[in-house]
């Protein structure tokens, strides 16, 4: 009777150690998960952010060779429409939009002038992942 009494123990305390390694190994699996998830995302973070910027120097290039009275949309003029230059399909899967702003703030059209730009904002995306710059001009 003592015998079974030992079993029955060591069995109850063998199974209670085996839940508690599986339940730290379904831990460990969950935050490596979270960490590669995690680790993705930065990832396309950064190549949005790289995007945004790659638009902001192409607007900045542009504006440079152009003169002051041309139209913003001469800047890019197959991609204004609106108040907006967009590129999409860049860097594989990301693109950028470019806005323009006065010295008031208020947003500008494709065809107010390239010298009336105070302030560009990019904001560039990358697999659903949006990061935006923004740089006045001197």
């Amino acid at each position: 009777m003592k015998k079974n009494k030992q079993k029955a123990s060591i069995l109850i305390f063998t199974l209670f150690l085996t839940m508690i390694a599986l339940i730290a190994g379904m831990s460990i699996i969950t935050i490596s998960g979270l960490e590669i998830s995690n680790s993705g995302f930065s990832g396309r973070s950064v190549q949005a952010f790289q995007v945004a910027d790659n638009g902001l120097e192409f607007a900045m290039t542009q504006i440079g060779s152009l003169n002051a009275s041309s139209a913003i949309s001469s800047i890019a003029p197959f991609n204004c429409s609106g108040n907006e230059i967009t590129r999409s399909a860049f860097a594989g899967n990301g693109s950028y939009v470019l806005t323009f702003f006065d010295d008031n703030g208020q947003q500008l059209s494709c065809t107010d002038l390239i010298g009336s730009i105070e302030t560009i904002k990019s904001v560039g995306t990358y697999y659903k992942v949006s990061r935006a710059i923004e740089v006045n001009l001197p």
